[in-house]
């Protein structure tokens, strides 16, 4: 599997693992090993990362990862994690792709790890996807799409290819926000060789935003 950490400017690796290692030096290595299991929802509510605690209190070898409740509030108030709306948070998308690559690379994780995490966060936002309200069930289906594309990315992928088909250029709020998702799920797309499909969203992205491509 492709190092992702190994793609972003040296710069920015460094200062993600500054600001994780501050959170650890602050904390708890044990803090960190639920921010690596936080970091695969796209965004985070208290419940959804309380049941991240909740459902994942050993390592694939069943020892206790001694993860204290209290971690759940430290992270979500933390500078790992931005308020974005009422309850709702969320990890810049380097830093989730950076704290995903040291899962994996884990021994005490791995990519088992990773794959256990997607199938509880399809279960967990199963109800969501029916909800009347239609920000949840937006929020839902790309919670959906994130656990999909690290154990399913084809599902993914024609997904959004079936999606993308029924919108028109005008529909460029629409097209902002699929692109915006596309890019958090970037990484395992492009591991599964899907990139013609991140280049043709790229492409439409530049186009929404009134830009020719070159």
């Amino acid at each position: 599997m492709t190092n992702s950490t190994a793609l972003l400017p040296e710069t920015r690796s460094q200062e993600i693992e500054q600001a994780i290692a501050s959170f650890q030096r602050r904390f708890t290595q044990a803090h960190v090993y639920l921010a690596y299991h936080a970091a695969l929802p796209i965004a985070l509510t208290p419940h959804l990362t309380y049941c991240l605690w909740a459902n994942f209190p050993m390592d694939i070898a069943k020892q206790d990862l001694k993860v204290p409740w209290i971690a759940v509030a430290d992270l979500l108030l933390s500078p790992l994690c931005q308020e974005v709306g009422h309850e709702l948070y969320e990890m810049d998308a380097d830093l989730r792709n950076y704290l995903l690559d040291q899962m994996i690379h884990h021994p005490s994780f791995g990519k088992k790890r990773v794959e256990e995490l997607a199938h509880f966060l399809l279960s967990y936002v199963q109800r969501e996807l029916n909800d009347s309200k239609s920000s949840t069930q937006t929020l839902a289906q790309a919670q959906r799409w994130t656990a999909l594309a690290y154990v399913y990315p084809e599902v993914v992928a024609h997904d959004l290819a079936a999606t993308l088909a029924e919108l028109t250029l005008s529909e460029k709020t629409e097209w902002l926000r699929l692109t915006s998702l596309t890019e958090a799920i970037a990484t395992p797309l492009r591991q599964a060789h899907f990139e013609s499909l991140l280049a043709y969203l790229q492409g439409m992205r530049e186009l929404a935003r009134g830009n020719k491509i070159q």
